[in-house]
């Protein structure tokens, strides 16, 4: 039973703006949507992605670690294999600190952990310019961003891009959980599917691997917090993708159902316009000669 004039208006397909979805329940389907974006990525990247990696890199990964264990035994500072970190050698800080304060009883602990900052950087820094280092990282380098493309890739094309269209109302997980339909900015009708590409694009090129590529994982908390701001912010409450699809969230009772208008009916519209504007243009040109006079 319709409860409000929005929805008496929604019944009879009178122009009527569909009402937009509360602020929490938006709030609530961006986090859910990215979510599960994020938790299928890890699991994808760390079980599956990680070990192909580092099989794949094995000889650039070796060859780092050759480099960077020549620059620390020219030193004589002390390394590890970090395991989790695709076994890449790393300097040890605590075995560094205890040799300094067994060395000089009189550090503290605070005065040894600024000496092993500073040889850390100066190592860091004198790895980086060896060009055997910089040839064996860019080949690591370039398997590392093609299987985290790809483990983006796959929650992205299934959630973002697969759901909504399969779906008429182009629902997404949290639409599905919260009722609500993503539809054209402009006349509330659900949006075709080339909005739907637009989005996805927008989503997986920009928001998760363009931001990953450029804040590595600082983005996964950059993301959410501008997101936020725009929620906050725009009164449609719309994130990046929806703006650049054009399309915004609704309440899934009141999605405007009236099909979209056929070639011949967007011929015939605008071709009634077209004489709308002749016949006021006319009228424009007679009121102005007769002012004329």
């Amino acid at each position: 039973m319709p409860n409000s004039d929005e929805d008496l208006a929604r019944l009879y397909n009178a122009k009527a703006k569909a009402k937009k979805i509360g602020l929490g329940r938006r709030i609530a389907a961006f986090f859910i949507d990215f979510g599960l974006l994020i938790g299928v990525y890890c699991l994808i990247f760390f079980l599956a992605a990680t070990p192909i990696i580092k099989n794949v890199s094995a000889t650039a990964i070796g060859d780092i670690n050759a480099t960077y264990a020549l620059h620390c035994e020219g030193h004589g500072y002390p390394y590890y294999t970090n395991e989790a970190n695709f076994g890449f050698y790393e300097m040890d800080d605590g075995k560094y600190v205890a040799d300094l304060r067994s060395n000089d009883p009189s550090l503290t602990e605070e005065e040894a952990y600024d000496k092993y900052f500073d040889a850390y950087n100066g190592l860091v820094s004198e790895v980086k310019a060896d060009a055997a280092y910089v040839t064996a990282y860019s080949e690591f380098q370039k398997w590392y961003l093609f299987f985290d493309m790809f483990s983006y890739l796959v929650p992205a094309m299934a959630f973002e891009l697969a759901v909504p269209l399969l779906n008429k109302d182009r629902k997404t997980v949290s639409g599905f959980l919260l009722g609500a339909s993503r539809v054209n900015m402009g006349d509330d009708r659900p949006v075709k599917g080339y909005k739907i590409l637009i989005r996805f694009g927008v989503i997986f090129l920009v928001e998760l691997f363009g931001f990953k590529v450029l804040l590595n994982y600082w983005s996964l908390l950059v993301i959410p917090l501008a997101s936020l701001i725009m929620i906050l912010a725009i009164p449609s409450r719309i994130t990046l993708s929806g703006l650049c699809s054009a399309s915004c969230l609704v309440e899934t009772r009141l999605v405007n159902r009236a099909p979209y208008p056929s070639k011949e009916e967007r011929s015939f519209e605008k071709e009634r316009q077209r004489k709308i504007n002749e016949k006021r243009l006319k009228e424009l040109e007679k009121e102005r000669h007769q002012g004329g006079h």
